[in-house]
């Protein structure tokens, strides 16, 4: 056991306990403890992880307070991560918790699963990081809290899912097989419904009498009621069965590939339930714009912004650098400079929603 099963007794319930597993034996790099960072940093601490380190060598300011809640006023003028780091260890003694030596993620990234960056950074920059979490097989997150818009980037690489809904497998006793042209398990469901579906796999397993049956292959249901259901092959030449036998639902392995940063700066997904495609893509060109003006000015527009003539060139250029997003789609540039005149400021809401996320 590498993890106290008391403990995590509720979030086990929640994730599984092979997940769980799994996630006691992560390593996890946080880079930057603003708002956003923090309720990262306290979130997956409280899950269990085998370790957490976070960077933050930016001195704590006024403003920083409105959003992060391991600061106050006394600490004006100190180091954010340093200011963290005792309360974070708070959450969770269970786990190693620490500050990486510097800001070079590139020289650590074999030391870590998981490389979490949760503060804007030059596209060139981001992109090399995440380049090398693929080659090294490591996973990737770039999450940026902009005012009223969360952006999270996430990059996994390739990998398969075992239980993509996390649920136990359905199983059943056998109580009698009819052979036939088609085969007829009666299963023993007396308190229940049986809930598999028509279509759905199974394996049978422990049947004595029956061998033809027990090869280890996954058949499919064709019918079903309550208590039995065929399937669609003829056992008229079967032995005789004798008894026993289990019906276990079989699950497919699912393979998961993950695009690249590059890729989605040009051919961006957006998530299933984000269906408004006009608003999605306002908001894709509103993060390119913000990273071209970040690689300019090194820093992050605020209200005083008033270079409207900059605005209009840099979107001028992201719109020809990516003229095959959208073809002859209007953009809404009121819509996305109200977006970058306010990325400069975390909020506390879109830090807590951005971090549970």
């Amino acid at each position: 056991m590498s993890f106290d099963e008391q403990l995590y007794s509720r979030q086990i319930v929640a994730f599984g306990y092979n997940a769980m597993n799994e996630l006691s034996k992560l390593n996890i790099i946080i880079y930057r403890i603003g708002g956003l960072g923090v309720e990262i940093a306290k979130n997956i601490i409280l899950a269990g992880p085998n370790k957490v380190s976070i960077f933050d060598d930016k001195i704590i300011k006024l403003e920083d307070i409105g959003s992060n809640f391991y600061i106050n006023e006394r600490d004006i003028g100190l180091r954010k991560d340093e200011i963290c780091l005792p309360k974070l260890k708070e959450l969770n003694e269970n786990i190693q918790c620490d500050i990486l030596k510097d800001g070079n993620i590139e020289r650590y990234i074999n030391q870590y699963d998981v490389i979490v960056i949760t503060e804007i950074m030059e596209l060139d920059k981001i992109i090399k990081i995440n380049e090398l979490c693929r080659i090294n097989k490591k996973g990737f997150i770039y999450c940026l809290s902009f005012g009223l818009v969360f952006y999270c980037f996430v990059d996994f690489g390739n990998h398969t899912v075992k239980n993509l809904n996390n649920k136990d497998k359905e199983k059943y006793f056998i109580k009698d097989i009819n052979v036939g042209k088609k085969t007829k398990i009666i299963i023993d469901n007396s308190l229940e419904h049986f809930r598999l579906s028509v279509n759905s796999y199974i394996i049978l397993k422990g049947i004595k009498g029956i061998p033809q049956l027990m090869d280890g292959k996954k058949r499919k249901i064709y019918s079903k009621n309550n208590n039995y259901f065929e399937i669609d092959e003829n056992s008229l030449e079967y032995d005789k069965y004798l008894g026993d036998g289990i019906v276990e639902e079989f699950r497919e392995q699912i393979e998961m590939k993950y695009n690249s940063l590059k890729e989605m700066l040009y051919k961006p997904k957006f998530c299933e339930y984000m269906s408004n495609e006009k608003k999605n893509i306002n908001m894709h060109i509103a993060f390119l714009i913000i990273h071209e003006y970040f690689n300019i000015s090194k820093k992050l527009p605020d209200k005083n912004f008033n270079n409207i003539e900059l605005f209009k060139n840099i979107f001028n250029k992201i719109i020809k650098t990516y003229d095959t997003l959208c073809k002859d789609f209007e953009y809404d540039q009121i819509f996305i400079y109200n977006i970058f005149i306010n990325s400069k400021y975390e909020i506390s809401p879109i830090c807590s929603y951005g971090g549970g996320l």
